[in-house]
Parts: structure tokens; C-alpha cells; sequence
């Protein structure tokens, strides 16, 4: 998978998350995991506000 195609599909996954559960532990966790995989995508910067 393309890694922008991805970094989207992990951010409204992130999203989606939260909106189910109204736990900002969700989008903390999401945050991490584009730490981890998606760091250098503009997708990576959206979801940065996240990081508490």
C-alpha cells in the first residue's frame, strides 16, 4: 500500500475510533502509531495534535 494511502486510512481510522468511543486515548494511541509507521507524511503532521 502506498505509504500516503496508508497514513490516511490509520488517520479516519484514528478518527473513527474516537467518534465510537469519545476516548481521546483513541486518537493518543493513533498518534503513536504514526510515530511509529507514517512520520514523514503530511497525514502524520494532521494527526501530530493528538500527541499529548
Amino acid at each position: 500500500m502506498d505509504s500516503e494511502a496508508g497514513a490516511e486510512a490509520l488517520y479516519w481510522v484514528g478518527v473513527s475510533r474516537y467518534k465510537a468511543s469519545n476516548d481521546a486515548a483513541a486518537l493518543a494511541d493513533t498518534a503513536r502509531q504514526f510515530r511509529e509507521r507514517y512520520q514523514d507524511t503530511s497525514w502524520a503532521k494532521k494527526a501530530s495534535v493528538w500527541d499529548g
